[in-house]
């Protein structure tokens, strides 16, 4: 935000990753919860990752870790606290603690390619399968549920999904997260539902159709959900419990 309110000021711009030449590109980045700190990963051309953090006052980074690839996706996210660093790296879980740089490794579950991954809490994680395979299978989509994270032996995994049908982007509210809103599948279409302690409960009745949800955000007062299928913009508002389109033409 910061960057960009300068360049806005002064239409000055800072580049912080040049990707071209032998490089890969950059794979991901994510702000810290206090917005200070920019985490990025960038693959060079033997596909090696290798994760930076730039602090946004003094303009300074730093390298943090560096591993090869073990999967096909790289993402990463922060704890709530801001103290560690995650990323996915295909079949297992990386944690960088930022104080010391000490990086740790946990598998995830056999079979299971990790895509994209929200955290819960400090000691819960929830991993969702690569967003290509949800329209390239049309089928069963998988969410694990990891507990007590790089913590042997009390971790564990479970999938977050025990009934029929498939499951897509498990995301928490970021004011309690107890409320963990999720896409389910039942085999004719996708919806909206959400989880609040172990209950779960539908929100929409959207148009049946097979169409992937492309992503989905909550407002950060947790009142509002927002997501996006078949390029067309959705909001759902938990006050009135009504469901409408942000953008009813389908023009992006």
């Amino acid at each position: 935000e910061d960057l960009i309110q300068q360049e806005l000021a002064t239409g000055q711009q800072q580049v912080l990753v040049n990707n071209r030449g032998a490089s890969m590109g950059l794979m991901d980045f994510t702000l810290s919860p206090d917005g200070q700190q920019l985490a990025y990963i960038r693959l060079d051309s033997n596909k090696t990752g290798f994760i930076y953090l730039y602090d946004l006052q003094k303009q300074e980074q730093q390298q943090l870790a560096d591993f090869s690839l073990t999967g096909p996706v790289l993402q990463l996210a922060f704890n709530p606290a801001g103290t560690q660093l995650y990323a996915l790296n295909g079949l297992e879980l990386v944690q960088i603690r930022l104080t010391d740089r000490r990086v740790q490794k946990q598998p995830l579950p056999a079979g299971f390619t990790g895509g994209e991954i929200s955290l819960i809490d400090a000691n819960t994680a929830i991993v969702s399968e690569v967003s290509a395979q949800l329209s390239a299978r049309s089928g069963s989509v998988a969410v694990a549920e990891l507990k007590h994270i790089f913590e042997n032996p009390k971790r564990s995994s479970r999938w977050f999904w025990q009934g029929k049908g498939s499951v897509a982007a498990v995301t928490p509210d970021p004011t309690n997260p107890e409320r963990v809103a999720f896409m389910h599948a039942d085999g004719q279409g996708w919806q909206l539902w959400l989880r609040e302690g172990s209950q779960d409960r539908q929100l929409t009745e959207l148009p049946r159709n097979n169409q992937p949800v492309n992503h989905l955000s909550w407002s950060p007062d947790g009142q509002q959900l927002v997501f996006s299928r078949n390029r067309v913009l959705w909001r759902y508002q938990f006050q009135t419990q009504q469901l409408s389109q942000i953008h009813p033409l389908a023009e992006f």
